[in-house]
């Protein structure tokens, strides 16, 4: 999960007053002198979430994936297992905002069980940083799947690939919606990891927000504003149907290979683009009536008409794809090869 992919992330607008309820207090951090990390019942030293020690004496760094302004994410291998993972490492003296998304992800990661989104394996603080380690997906992301696809396929991705993504994505929104409560908040292409073996799973839950059990709706200002729902951008209440209109739209950028909207002259107008003008469509002769209908149900722009991740999970147009995960794995591995053997030049 690198931080330096290019991304369409822009910053989003400023919000009106609202009326609904704002999110909670953030509770402050503790450095204690024994060298634990705590926010409110939330604590974590060198032995890590887990209680393994010298967990990072065992790690070897193979080779750094990303970094951004107050953290870095390495490759490196479990010297006890042999497991590579990906080794986020993040500054305590960093911004606030930064700190408060780190421990959310932790949270969400280290109580959360799905084949469908990236596996925790641990946390820890040690000299001054937090360490989170999690499962390394050998086979990038869908942003790094959908650029490397030929420019002149039609679609950019084969329906039957996209159906495994989308049917594999909705198992992991499902479990974040239904057993987690928990709105993903920032479903891009980058965010949806990819394995050899054909797994698809959600990473990157740093803005996730948990809803109480009467499903009370969350009122918030950060995303990545490119794939957020109308609602959102306006500072509406919203819940787990925003995720779906994300979804909607990667599948749109999976059809074409670009961002669905076309590109906007500032950020306002990116912003009106997707608020008031017409809802982006799948281009009808490349792609199947079904996988048209799906979308179109995705994207509607009243929130409540959006179909939830189960119910999408039986519509025809994945019923009706014979794909599996081997489906999506022969196809990666096709990319691969044809990456490392790049056609002649004439």
């Amino acid at each position: 999960m690198p931080l330096n992919r290019p991304s369409l992330a822009v910053s989003p607008p400023a919000l009106p007053e609202l009326t609904a309820p704002t999110l909670e207090k953030e509770e402050s951090f503790d450095l204690s002198e024994t060298g634990t990390f705590s926010k409110g019942a939330f604590t974590m030293g060198r032995e890590g979430l887990e209680g393994r020690s010298n967990f990072t004496l065992d790690l070897e760094v193979q080779k750094t994936l990303g970094s951004g302004a107050s953290s870095t994410v390495r490759l490196v291998t479990d010297r006890v297992s042999g497991q590579n993972l990906a080794l986020k490492e993040l500054n305590v003296m960093c911004d606030q905002d930064t700190m408060h998304m780190t421990i959310n992800e932790i949270k969400i990661l280290h109580k959360a069980h799905s084949d469908h989104l990236v596996s925790f394996i641990d946390a820890f603080f040690d000299n001054g940083r937090i360490y989170l380690a999690l499962e390394f997906c050998d086979a990038g992301s869908l942003d790094d799947v959908i650029k490397l696809t030929p420019a002149d396929a039609r679609p950019r991705i084969p329906e039957p690939v996209m159906a495994e993504v989308v049917s594999q994505s909705l198992e992991g929104l499902a479990y974040l919606h239904q057993e987690q409560k928990q709105v993903h908040r920032d479903l891009k292409p980058a965010n949806i990891m990819l394995t050899r073996k054909g797994e698809v799973k959600l990473g990157d839950f740093g803005i996730s927000k948990q809803l109480d059990n009467t499903l009370a709706l969350a009122v918030t200002q950060c995303g990545t504003t490119a794939y957020m729902s109308p609602e959102r951008i306006k500072g509406d209440n919203y819940a787990y149907d925003a995720d779906i209109w994300s979804l909607g739209l990667i599948i749109l950028e999976m059809c074409s290979g670009e961002y669905p909207y076309p590109a906007a002259r500032n950020f306002m107008q990116m912003v009106m683009r997707i608020c008031e003008g017409p809802v982006p469509t799948v281009q009808a002769d490349i792609v199947s009536v079904p996988l048209e209908e799906f979308v179109r149900s995705c994207l509607a722009k009243v929130p409540s008409e959006r179909p939830g991740a189960s119910k999408l999970m039986v519509h025809e147009w994945l019923i009706s794809r014979s794909s599996s995960p081997d489906t999506l794995a022969e196809f990666l591995e096709a990319q691969a090869r044809a990456k490392e053997s790049p056609p002649l030049q004439e």
